[in-house]
């Protein structure tokens, strides 16, 4: 049987696949391509506001970073009902056909090795002065924890340790004669 445990309703937070896979480091973390982990975006000191955007003139979308850290990562700004805007670390920036100012969707961070970082926003002000400029600066092995700028504000991503409390959910549980777990059957679904 296969069980699917995920749920997380995220604002401003980040499904996180070890970044660390892309790092070049085989030790940095214990998931392969595809496993997740869940993270937390969180915001370091003062928040600068976004400056206006001029109407007319296409948003941009930038990143860069330390490319011995995070190799090829590149970023995809995926915004509900509009196309999508990727770009490469360090590889200079690209025009969005993205519009608006209050903008609902995610960025996904991809890196070298298919594991990727998904984090959900919404009505966030991403473009300033028609730009997203992403800067990733570090990354903790031990911790797993990630510093960026975003806008020139300062952002972690911190691993979230995740659990689900099986007492909690309404389930009948039904056991092997040597005691394993055959057959566990949910009272509701989860999604």
């Amino acid at each position: 049987m296969a069980f699917l445990f995920t749920s997380t309703l995220l604002i401003i937070s980040l499904a996180f696949i070890a970044i660390a896979e892309g790092t070049g480091d085989r030790n940095a973390s214990a998931s392969s391509p595809g496993c997740m982990q869940v993270a937390t975006l969180i915001h370091i000191g003062e928040i600068r506001p976004a400056k206006a955007n001029k109407p007319g003139v296409q948003n941009t979308l930038k990143m860069s970073g330390n490319a011995q850290i995070f190799k090829t990562t590149q970023v995809t700004l995926q915004v509900d009902g509009q196309e999508p805007c990727t770009v490469k670390i360090n590889n200079g920036e690209t025009k969005c056909k993205i519009t608006g100012d209050e903008l609902t969707g995610k960025l996904i961070f991809k890196t070298e090795k298919g594991t990727e970082i998904s984090a959900s926003f919404e009505q966030a002000k991403l473009f300033s002065e028609n730009k997203c400029v992403i800067e990733l600066d570090t990354y903790n092995k031990i911790t797993h924890e990630t510093k960026l700028k975003i806008n020139g504000n300062n952002f972690m991503i911190k691993k979230k340790e995740e659990y689900l409390d099986l007492q909690t959910l309404p389930m009948k549980v039904k056991p092997f004669p040597n005691g394993i777990l055959a057959e566990i059957n949910l009272a509701h679904s989860y999604g």
